[in-house]
């Protein structure tokens, strides 16, 4: 890989081997592309043109050492091109170098290149799982991890997930107001309240429209699938719902489209956020929700890669 464009001056010689000295001939040339700098391990040299007969072509030299031809460099007519050649480039130092083209008649060209160190490859980390019961072979650990990373989800002690518990309607709250801070900001910077805990995420759902200020919450109690969805159906913009699947009104066997709540499940179905509990697609929209099934759907409320397509 060659990378960078450097500024450089070229200084000639002349007078010669023999001791004359005469007057100073500048020879001008330049970089391939522009290309200066050589990144060790890179398939590509340096190449490097002189505006001078190729005839009259004697040397190279690199730190004032002299290069051997086809095998640290190679040389061609069109005027002078003079190619260092990568294997050759990745024995140098990293830094400066100067590079000097002599001819015959003593004159030469003399332009300075660099070479850099070969970057390191950067591998990629993977969000720690801190839950002891959140274990590799768990269908959901992937979701809980990602959450978790992301912030919106927390264990409910620092080394506890509990998969197999309900959610509550503070914690629903709580989510789409991380989710709708993720989404809108880039970040969630939300924080506990004291001395109600649910507090600071009641009011930023409010305050964004995520519920209404009149609804009456029963926060400890534990959420319904369907109370859940009708919070979680107001955590993101429209448009990031956009139906990806065909799920016509009154489809879903356990969700007419008078039920309460009705409007919010069909377009979580439709935007890919739900499937339903089996090939039928129920919702069974009265019963409660796990905190490992949660994980999971915020996972693809936040991720359109992952959002499930299907038809009913």
């Amino acid at each position: 890989m060659l990378s960078g464009t450097m500024n450089f001056t070229y200084t000639t010689s002349g007078g010669g081997g023999g001791g004359g000295g005469g007057a100073s001939t500048n020879l001008s040339g330049s970089f391939a592309g522009g290309l200066s700098a050589y990144v060790k391990g890179s398939a590509s040299g340096i190449v490097y043109t002189v505006n001078k007969d190729f005839a009259q072509f004697d040397n190279v030299r690199v730190d004032n050492n002299t290069l051997t031809r086809n095998t640290q460099f190679t040389a061609e007519n069109g005027s002078t091109k003079i190619t260092l050649l990568p294997a050759y480039l990745d024995t140098l130092a990293a830094g400066t170098h100067s590079l000097r083209v002599g001819f015959k008649d003593n004159t030469s060209a003399t332009v300075s290149f660099t070479v850099t160190a070969e970057p390191t490859p950067i591998t990629p980390t993977m969000p720690v799982n801190p839950f002891s019961d959140v274990r590799g072979t768990d269908w959901f650990i992937d979701d809980v991890i990602y959450a978790y990373s992301k912030g919106l989800i927390d264990g409910i002690t620092p080394t506890t997930f509990a998969p197999n518990s309900n959610l509550t309607y503070a914690q629903a709250v709580t989510l789409a107001a991380r989710m709708h801070q993720l989404y809108t900001k880039g970040e969630v910077t939300l924080e506990n309240g004291n001395p109600i805990w649910y507090q600071t995420y009641v009011d930023y759902a409010v305050e964004n429209g995520i519920i209404g200020s009149g609804d009456a919450y029963d926060w400890s109690a534990t959420a319904t699938r369907a109370g859940y969805m009708q919070i979680f159906a107001k955590a993101l913009p429209d448009d990031a719902f956009a139906a990806i699947n065909s799920v016509p009104d009154g489809s879903i066997p356990d969700v007419p489209m008078d039920y309460p709540g009705a409007a919010a499940i069909y377009k979580l179905y439709r935007a890919g956020i739900l499937q339903g509990n089996d090939d039928a697609h129920t919702c069974l929209p009265d019963s409660n929700i796990r905190r490992s099934e949660v994980a999971a759907i915020l996972t693809r409320m936040m991720n359109p890669d992952v959002m499930i397509e299907f038809s009913i």
